[in-house]
């Protein structure tokens, strides 16, 4: 059986990678016919505290819910996420944990493209791109200093093969992100049925960050 391409997002929270994953899958369905599956380290995770803390699935997927702390437990689902994800399974049971799951995840898909939307440690983009897959780092310029000194807010390396998209909360990021993808495309030969927005390839690979002004 075919293998799915796989397309990791990259980026500090609020960034933009959950928006962006979005018009790949849709740009991807309606421009490539691909059928398309989206996916998160964070999803074991989430399942994790719903269940166990009765979690709302609503304060692990809003910004600001995530932000809040729960007064039941004094803290925010985020840091509880955080926690669970590194603290816990990284560092405690083993730091390929949510790689495991993340395999069998693809394992069970059907459809030709995984968007991966929270690619946050080397060994996760490194699981992608050893699959074959792409990891696109997405930069939000309007975003202040973060302040979230935990282990998964730090910046993510960037290979030399990877792509950068530009988040500067115009529609000018969806053409960039459109660009990525075309530029993803075309080694796996897939055919486009129309070309929207495509920039130079070298304003989208990593370490050049894409012009802000076009």
């Amino acid at each position: 059986m075919r293998k799915p391409l796989i397309i990791g997002m990259a980026g500090r929270k609020g960034s933009g990678k959950d928006f962006g994953a979005d018009i790949l899958q849709k740009v991807l369905i309606e421009q490539y016919s691909k059928t398309v599956d989206t996916a998160a380290f964070a999803d074991h995770m989430k399942r994790m505290l719903e269940t166990g803390l009765d979690l709302a699935p609503f304060q692990l997927e809003d910004h600001d819910a995530k932000e809040a702390e729960d007064p039941r437990y004094g803290v925010s689902p985020r840091k509880m996420m955080q926690t669970l994800g590194t603290e816990w399974g990284r560092n405690l049971i083993c730091d390929d944990l949510w790689l495991r799951c993340m395999d069998n995840t693809i394992s069970k898909s059907k459809a030709d493209v995984i968007i991966i939307t929270d690619v946050r440690f080397p060994n996760e983009a490194g699981f992608i791109r050893s699959r074959g897959g792409e990891i696109v780092h997405v930069f939000n310029l309007q975003q202040p200093d973060s302040v979230d000194l935990h282990q998964s807010e730090q910046p993510l390396p960037m290979h030399g093969r990877d792509f950068v998209a530009v988040n500067d909360m115009t529609a000018e990021y969806e053409v960039r992100l459109r660009t990525v993808l075309h530029q993803i495309a075309n080694p796996v030969d897939w055919k486009i049925s129309q070309r929207v927005g495509v920039k130079p390839m070298s304003e989208t690979r990593a370490g050049t960050l894409l012009d802000t002004s076009a």
